[in-house]
Formats: structure tokens, C-alpha cells, sequence
């Protein structure tokens, strides 16, 4: 079972994803890349993130499928998660989150053996 975050280190989980996600975007070459980039979670505490991402599913700001794989998801950042993102940006909101986290999501490439 996951340890239980604040909820300032809930939203900087949040945030952190969604940073990872908008980054991700721009490495994309196609649209059919976007809808169909696989993650592997890489996190000790994969309760609390998969927490964080069906909550940011909920919201809108990102799409997550699953696979067959239990810690590999399908997972793309939707326009209101990029405008989330860019909006704490403009504002100035994004604090060292970065640092607080190591990656949390690695994106796997070229698996399109797998039919999820």
C-alpha cells in the first residue's frame, strides 16, 4: 500500500506528469504518435501515481489506457493539460518541482508488437 501524500505534494505529483506529458509532446513526429505513446512507470510509490493520473484523467488534462503491462500505460496530454502547464508558466506557479521527483514516466518506443 502507497504512503499517503499532502496536498501540496499531490499537485506537485500532478504538475510533474503534466510537465513530463507536455515535454513528451514535442518529440512526437505524428498524430497517431500522440494517441498511442506508451509509459512505464517508474516510481516507487506507483499507488499515489496512478492516482495522480487517473485523477488528471478525470480532469481532462491527460488521456491514460491501460496495457497488459501493470505498470505500462498509454498516455497523452489532452489541450486543457497543456494549457494548465503553460498557464503556471506564464504565472510563474512552476516551482523547482522538477527536483522534487525524479522522472516518473519513460516512454517506450517503437513496441508496435504490442496490440493494446
Amino acid at each position: 500500500m502507497g504512503v499517503s501524500l499532502l496536498p501540496l505534494e499531490n499537485d506537485l505529483l500532478r504538475l510533474k506528469i503534466l510537465w513530463e506529458l507536455y515535454q513528451s509532446l514535442f518529440n512526437v513526429c505524428y498524430y497517431g504518435e500522440i494517441q498511442t505513446q506508451r509509459y512505464k512507470i517508474e516510481s516507487d510509490n506507483i499507488s499515489n501515481v496512478l492516482a495522480a493520473l487517473y485523477y488528471l484523467d478525470n480532469k481532462g488534462y491527460i488521456n491514460v489506457r491501460n496495457t497488459k503491462e501493470k505498470d505500462v500505460l498509454i498516455i497523452y496530454i489532452r489541450s486543457r493539460g497543456i494549457d494548465e502547464i503553460e498557464d503556471r508558466w506564464k504565472r510563474g506557479n512552476m516551482l523547482l518541482f522538477g527536483s522534487a521527483y525524479n522522472n516518473i514516466l519513460v516512454r517506450e518506443v517503437n513496441n508496435e508488437n504490442s496490440k493494446d
